[in-house]
């Protein structure tokens, strides 16, 4: 994860640490330990892609995203919100199953539940470039 371009935070250290543990579990690329940080009817959206609902649909959408890339790196530059309901722009840095790397301004919409978890999870960003170069 690269935090030095990170310009402004707005949650609560407990929250900051709590996504950062998220984004490392993200960039693992493994479903089980990410999906520790989700409510059972979660709900993720990636782009205009119709909505995973419950871990187990978001489990599987997020194993066929991480296939066809070798890795991502998360560089968060701005976190408005509170610590339940944020949202983050970054770049998201993508390497290729070829090693070829490509950086993707992204942002993100997220609402945890009074239990910390994830209840809804929207992700945007134009990821064209990796899966085409990655095709």
């Amino acid at each position: 994860m690269i935090l030095t371009s990170l310009q402004t935070n707005q949650l609560s250290e407990q929250a900051t640490a709590w996504y950062w543990s998220f984004l490392l579990a993200t960039s693992a690329r493994e479903a089980e330990p990410m999906l520790d940080f989700f409510n059972t009817d979660a709900t993720l959206q990636l782009n205009n892609r119709v909505p995973a609902h419950g871990r187990r649909a978001i489990g599987a959408e997020l194993s066929r995203y991480w296939d066809g890339i070798a890795g991502v790196e998360h560089e968060p530059i701005t976190i408005l919100g509170t610590d339940h309901q944020f949202s983050v722009e970054m770049f998201a840095h993508y390497t290729l199953k070829s090693g070829e790397k490509i950086i993707v301004p992204a942002s993100g919409f997220l609402d945890r539940n009074s239990d910390g978890l994830i209840q809804s999870l929207r992700l945007f960003g134009d990821v064209r470039p990796v899966f085409k170069a990655s095709a």
